[in-house]
């Protein structure tokens, strides 16, 4: 783990990237960069970009952007990002994760959570629409009649669409009876498929539960 002081400048922390990447290019494993707040992490990122080049993996944790009993939630995209990144995290044998202090003081679901709402769908494969339904619901995904953002699912007919968390761009899935067909990434907006796929994984829309369970339990947490 690399912390850097909040004494550091603009160009005390171009410095710091450089020292920084030179160390881990020497070193092996997973370094942790913990900056003052999201801006230091982001001129820190471009920094470790730049210095460390192609062979130097660097990645940005971002902040929820929102107090943890705050009205409303964080945008989709964000949250995407974030699971994508949490689901990568234990893969990584080598580069820099950076992460600004307040972000490393909030909560992280644990990776049982993760691996709990995780699957996967492939060519070829069976698909139960009432099972499938189910799922998605205890995933934390929301039914729509057209999917746009992160996080959301439709089921019409033969077609079923899904944009998972950690995807750039949804999910089509053409059905044959109750097996899937063919798996083919589209524009939200055209409509347009883009390219075929063989499998594709789902992420948990959220990172904490929303079943009646996690309701109750927060409830009685809250009243304590």
């Amino acid at each position: 783990m690399i912390s850097l002081p909040h004494t550091l400048g603009n160009s005390s922390l171009l410095g710091a990237a450089r020292t920084i990447a030179e160390q881990v290019q020497q070193n092996q494993g997973l370094h942790l960069v913990i900056a003052e707040h999201m801006q230091s992490a982001d001129q820190l990122r471009e920094g470790l970009l730049f210095f460390g080049g192609d062979s130097l993996p660097v990645t940005l944790f971002p902040d929820r952007e929102t107090l943890p009993y705050d009205r409303f939630s964080p945008p989709e995209e964000l949250t995407s990002e974030r699971l994508a990144i949490l689901h990568d995290l234990p893969l990584k044998k080598q580069g820099i994760l950076v992460v600004s202090i307040n972000t490393l003081m909030n909560r992280l679901p644990p990776a049982s959570y993760l691996d709990a709402h995780r699957f996967s769908l492939k060519i070829g494969q069976r698909f139960d629409v009432m099972d499938m339904r189910t799922r998605l619901e205890a995933a934390g995904y929301r039914a729509s009649k057209h999917v746009m953002i992160h996080g959301e699912y439709a089921l019409r007919g033969s077609l079923f669409d899904v944009f998972p968390m950690g995807a750039k761009k949804p999910f089509r899935v053409d059905l044959f009876d109750d097996e899937i067909e063919s798996i083919r990434v589209f524009d939200p907006d055209t409509q347009r498929s883009l390219t075929q796929l063989d499998t594709f994984e789902l992420l948990p829309a959220h990172e904490f539960p929303l079943t009646p369970i996690a309701a109750q339990t927060f409830e009685k947490a809250w009243t304590l």
